[in-house]
């Protein structure tokens, strides 16, 4: 059994024309502190595809050969996911001000965007 912990999430490269960003995911297991940039879009499914990365790579870093087996364990995993589904809903809601915005502001928004994180 491995448990992995999430300790940030940062939103890179948003794309309103696809409404997808490239979500960096910092974690660490008991062997190592690690990330992984994921391409998603911004929407409620984002929250399953980021986790379901966080255990396929650690089941890949983690396989046992004598057992067949790994089993990932994300710490506190239900609030995490709690936490995850309101930040994609900022991101949405920073996303939606975008169809609103002044043409001056469109880039400003954007790197507002694109500078979004959270903290575990």
């Amino acid at each position: 059994m491995m448990f992995v912990r999430i300790k940030r999430v940062n939103v890179r490269n948003f794309i309103p024309s696809t409404n997808t960003a490239n979500f960096e995911v910092v974690y660490e297991d008991v062997n190592k502190k690690d990330s992984f940039i994921e391409n998603l879009q911004v929407d409620s499914r984002a929250v399953a595809a980021m986790l379901r990365k966080l255990i396929e790579i650690e089941e890949r870093a983690n396989y046992d050969k004598e057992t067949g087996t790994v089993r990932i364990v994300i710490e506190d995993k239900e609030i995490v996911k709690e936490k995850l589904r309101n930040f994609i809903n900022e991101i949405i809601s920073n996303a939606s001000q975008l169809k609103s915005t002044a043409p001056e502001r469109y880039l400003d928004t954007i790197s507002r965007i694109d500078k979004m994180s959270l903290v575990f």
